[in-house]
């Protein structure tokens, strides 16, 4: 077996975060308070998204949270190569 590359899987799993951030701004600017609304509704069936929704977020918080969900899933792709590696399943 095969190890992963830690470092390569955190910042492969970090830019792809970023990049499902990005979509969510990018939908969210498109489709306005009503539509993302609708959208994560029908995302999280059971949930409803029409009182925490807030649109009004400013470029600096939009960066910061997109920065900080890099991070975090940087984090999650290391800790998933850490225990892939780990496990060492024999073929």
């Amino acid at each position: 077996m095969e190890t992963i590359n830690k470092t390569k899987l955190a910042v492969a799993t970090g830019i792809t975060g970023g990049f499902f951030y990005l979509g969510c701004v990018v939908v969210m600017l498109l489709t306005g308070k009503d539509g993302i609304v609708k959208v994560s509704n029908a995302l999280f069936h059971g949930m409803d998204f029409s009182t925490i929704i807030r649109t009004d977020m400013s470029a600096l918080e939009s960066l910061i949270g997109l920065l900080g969900f890099m991070l975090l899933m940087g984090v999650l792709g290391y800790i998933l190569a850490l225990i892939y590696n780990r496990l060492n399943f024999k073929q």
